[in-house]
């Protein structure tokens, strides 16, 4: 699990807040590095999410830092129930259409 709490922990933000998707992809690149098969999820950041397509389109962003041989998850935090709905009849989708 890579969580937005990296802002506070390593980043020395006062809170998760301030965390960029910049700097959560350059995270969970480090972790799927550091251990290739182990199954990773990534949070969303604050405000990474505001609506529907720029939520598809910040976890297609990181999770396109996968490879093949495994799922990468994303976690959304606080994040509206329609939204989520939304967002997981999209993820089920994709993962039919990918044959996953």
């Amino acid at each position: 699990m890579v969580g937005d709490s990296l802002g506070m922990v390593v980043l020395g933000y006062p809170d998760t807040t301030e965390v960029l998707m910049s700097d959560m992809v350059h995270h969970v690149e480090a972790a799927a590095r550091a251990e290739p098969s182990a199954l990773l999820v990534g949070d969303m950041p604050f405000a990474s999410y505001r609506d529907p397509e720029e939520a598809l389109r910040n976890a297609r962003h990181i999770g396109n830092l996968a490879n093949e041989e495994r799922l990468l998850s994303n976690a959304l935090a606080g994040c509206e129930r329609d939204m989520k709905r939304y967002f997981e009849k999209r993820l089920e989708w994709e993962v039919k259409r990918r044959g996953l």
